[in-house]
């Protein structure tokens, strides 16, 4: 059975009943050039995100997406989880970062080889968590159609970690103003269905600086 987990921002939000998911943000880790941060987050926040999720028994996902791909910021991130399980013995910690297949990106040699290189930074970090974090969004109306290849792409390529994997899935399109709209419905039973018959688990997200909308057919079908 897929677990469901819930990283809803919508105000408003109704119990959903399912586990709650704590992030540590791309901003609050790194900085723009894809250095991890020393300041912040300090040891004590990370310390204290981490008690405070395994005492809520929430998952804690670190977002690594706009980290510079090197086998040294790889070190470091391991560094930091060890940091939350020092303090935290009993938190599950996640990571959160796509790493493109080869042959979504281009199918080339070049293109192999990069995604070699990332991989085995991204191994190195996968040693020291839980499970695998990735974020499976359908971001407009254009999308969909290439969707599938790429999030099976995604998961083949991660499976390797043989870490349970927990994607995030959007039941509305993401542009950059709000409100989002909705994913039609054929789409958003496909993302489920794909996500539930892959994946260990489906972490539900989206909502940011939005109300929870009552009136969408999604909020019936988690």
């Amino acid at each position: 059975m897929t677990l469901k987990f819930d990283a809803f921002s919508y105000q408003n939000k109704p119990a959903l009943g399912f586990t709650l998911v704590k992030t540590l943000t791309a901003w609050e880790l790194w900085d723009q050039a894809g250095t991890p941060r020393t300041s912040p987050p300090t040891a004590g926040v990370i310390q204290s995100t981490a008690i405070a999720a395994a005492s809520a028994g929430q998952l804690l996902v670190f977002d690594i997406e706009f980290m510079a791909r090197t086998l040294e910021n790889a070190h470091r991130m391991a560094s930091i989880l060890d940091i939350a399980y020092w303090a935290a013995p009993t938190v599950q910690t996640g990571i959160y970062g796509n790493t493109a297949a080869a042959f979504v990106t281009g199918g080339t040699k070049a293109a192999w080889d990069r995604w070699r290189a990332e991989q085995q930074v991204m191994n190195r970090i996968f040693q020291s968590a839980d499970f695998v974090a990735m974020g499976l969004y359908i971001t407009d109306t254009g999308k969909f159609l290439y969707w599938p290849t790429f999030a099976l792409s995604l998961i083949v390529s991660q499976r390797r970690s043989n870490l349970p994997i927990y994607a995030f899935a959007c039941p509305t399109y993401i542009p950059s103003t709000t409100p989002w709209p909705d994913l039609p419905s054929d789409q958003w039973a496909q993302v489920q269905s794909v996500i539930g018959n892959t994946c260990d688990g489906i972490v539900y997200w989206g909502g940011v600086s939005q109300t929870w909308p009552t009136t969408s057919a999604w909020t019936s079908t988690l």
